[in-house]
């Protein structure tokens, strides 16, 4: 299932469902990881909050999310997308 879902983030019109499919699976693969930290950088804004929303769920579970997440931010300042990032970390701190 994880596999499948992750190549569906290549494809336009599944990205968004994949990436919010991978959140609420919970499995926090390294691969899984990484592909939803590419997103946080992708153009599309819903696809942003899905990747950071997904990302969220997994750090509530993973000890691997959080540090990515810390380091995103600090190189990504100014992006604009910064604020999604930093609900998912506030959803991963503070309902844990």
């Amino acid at each position: 299932v994880v596999s499948s879902l992750i190549k569906l983030l290549d494809d336009e019109n599944s990205l968004l469902r994949a990436a919010q499919a991978l959140g609420k699976l919970g499995k926090d693969s390294d691969l899984v990881v990484n592909s939803l930290m590419k997103l946080l950088d992708d153009e599309d804004g819903f696809m942003r909050r899905s990747a950071a929303q997904a990302l969220g769920k997994l750090g509530k579970k993973s000890n691997k999310v959080l540090p990515l997440i810390e380091q995103w931010l600090k190189v990504n300042q100014d992006a604009e997308n910064i604020g999604d990032v930093i609900d998912a970390l506030w959803d991963m701190v503070a309902f844990k």
